[in-house]
């Protein structure tokens, strides 16, 4: 079965109608849906040029970044990011378990964050999936611990 020049013509308009429509339409959705969220805005710390207590929260000048006060129990670790992850405080509320590099430079500096007698939780993995933890009152050192072990809490933001 042969179509004509004509029908084939009407086909090829017709389906790249339809695709036409289809970006103009999808365009304008996206374009709504763009118009009507309400842009969010991260707060930011001004890093100071030492250790500064503010709202309740301590401001670090090495790395720019807010440390919480800590969490008051040990926990597993997915309850610490549950944890970090609810929390607000200092006026912020988007905070998450610091990373192995920060808290490894933190134990190695002057800080006035209440120290721990036992390891900190990191967000950081390695390969196996274990999670490196440190100990504040053993700077340089890291632990790994399984996800369902118990070790202490600070929050870090952003």
């Amino acid at each position: 079965m042969y179509l004509s020049y004509e029908s084939a013509m009407k086909i090829q308009i017709f389906l790249a109608g339809i695709l036409v429509f289809s970006l103009i339409g999808c365009g304008e959705k996206e374009t709504e849906e763009e118009e009507n969220e309400p842009a969010v805005e991260t707060p930011q710390i001004e890093c100071p040029s030492s250790w500064t207590e503010e709202n309740g929260i301590w401001l670090d000048p090495s790395l720019c970044v807010a440390w919480s006060n800590r969490a008051s129990s040990s926990m597993n670790w997915d309850d610490a990011n549950d944890y970090c992850n609810g929390l607000s405080e200092g006026g912020f509320s988007e905070w998450t378990l610091p990373t192995i590099g920060q808290l490894t430079d933190l134990a190695v500096r002057e800080h006035p964050l209440e120290e721990v007698e036992g390891d900190l939780w990191s967000s950081t993995l390695d390969q196996t999936g274990l999670i490196e933890t440190t100990n504040l009152m053993q700077p340089g050192m890291t632990i790994l611990l399984d996800k369902s072990s118990s070790a202490f809490v600070y929050c870090v933001f952003p």
